[in-house]
């Protein structure tokens, strides 16, 4: 019986264990920087996920990674949060909004 729960619990583990041999190597990505919704300082000119927190990360050689929210006609738009409150300080869900 013993036996039969130790191979059990072996081929559980193994099922359920991620593929180590066809794991992609991140090593390029490792050696920078990247800058969150932009090089961003909300407080002057360059306001997250704007074009020039996006330039401003370019010219610091940053790499740029940004958040995509769908409006509720279905366009992309670049915004961090669910919802509008703390950027805009309106309380409503981007997704519920028409562009």
């Amino acid at each position: 019986m013993i036996i039969f729960l130790l191979i059990v619990v072996f081929i559980y583990l193994f099922a359920i264990m991620p593929k180590i041999s066809n794991t992609p190597d991140f090593t390029p990505f490792m050696a920078r920087y990247y800058a969150h919704r932009g090089l961003h300082n909300n407080k002057n000119s360059n306001p997250e996920n704007s074009m020039t927190a996006f330039k401003l990360a370019i010219e610091n050689q940053y790499g740029i990674e940004l958040d995509v929210q769908l409006s509720k006609d279905g366009i992309p738009v670049i915004f961090h949060d669910f919802d509008l409150k703390r950027a805009c300080g309106i309380d409503k869900k981007s997704r519920r909004l028409y562009l």
